[in-house]
């Protein structure tokens, strides 16, 4: 499985090698990945070729928990509060220029992100989530964490943490931390932030999270930067109005510190 650190989760393409390997493995595990749309017999008219998806589910038919873990595994050590052969779990990914969108459905799970998962420098992703039901709670680099459908979280992964959820079902993003104008801030000042979905900043993020995660399956190839850049540019107003404009396009990073990342090493209270 090419799931090496400079590859983790930058993108479907690599989810795709590893759901086939799972799906090959474990019967009842169903997978499908969207194929382009055959070019117009018009030459004048582009083909619309759709963001890259890709979904796979299991339905507490003994082979869930299998596929749970080999897609966590790069990211995550997981381990199932109920009998494995029980766990449920579906997704479904959506790459928009580098920024993969996700809904996800999951048994009860004890999560733990250890220096193991962490890469440093720019190899640790910010992470968008809000839960739609379920609850998860724990701590992020030694401080308490907690996460209910009543609140949106933006998530450092360069920090560890460990946590246990109940049965829940969530959506998020993953952005590479080069796109995004004010990961060093976030990275520095604090490892989550925590909005309330009624609060001004809360509800402007959750509705674009929600708007995003309903546009992907109808939208194009050639609309996902668009996408991805009015996303990015949004976030990075809210976390840190300073930063700056964040970069639409995943050939251009987002400029920053480069002195504070070429520094930043994994560092977390877990082995």
């Amino acid at each position: 499985m090419d799931w090496s650190p400079k590859k983790q989760w930058t993108g479907v393409s690599r989810a795709v090698a590893s759901l086939n390997e799972v799906t090959g493995r474990n019967g009842g595990i169903a997978m499908s990945k969207a194929t382009p749309e055959p070019a117009s017999s018009t030459p004048a008219l582009p083909a619309r070729a759709p963001i890259e998806r890709v979904t796979a589910a299991s339905d507490r038919d003994g082979n869930g928990f299998d596929l749970w873990q080999e897609v966590c595994r790069p990211i995550l050590d997981v381990v199932s509060c109920g009998p494995p052969r029980e766990f449920a779990t579906g997704f479904e990914f959506y790459d928009a220029d580098g920024l993969v969108f996700n809904r996800v459905n999951y048994s009860a799970t004890h999560f733990k992100r250890t220096t193991r998962h962490l890469r440093g420098g720019e190899g640790d992703l910010i992470l968008v989530h809000m839960l739609l039901s379920g609850s998860e709670q724990g701590q992020v680099d030694g401080r308490p964490f907690r996460m209910d459908p009543q609140r949106i979280i933006v998530q450092d992964w360069a920090h560890a943490y460990e946590t246990v959820t109940e049965d829940s079902e969530q959506i998020s993003v993953a952005i590479p931390r080069e796109r995004l104008a004010s990961s060093d801030f976030l990275y520095e000042k604090c490892p989550v932030i925590d909005l309330a979905n009624d609060s001004p900043k809360g509800m402007m993020l959750g509705n674009a999270l929600r708007s995003a995660c309903t546009a992907l399956p109808r939208s194009t190839q050639a609309e996902a930067p668009a996408i991805a850049a009015g996303f990015l540019g949004m976030l990075d107003g809210l976390l840190n109005p300073s930063a700056g404009s964040a970069v639409g396009s995943v050939s251009e990073p987002a400029a920053g510190s480069q002195a504070c990342r070429s520094r930043r090493t994994p560092s977390a209270p877990w082995n």
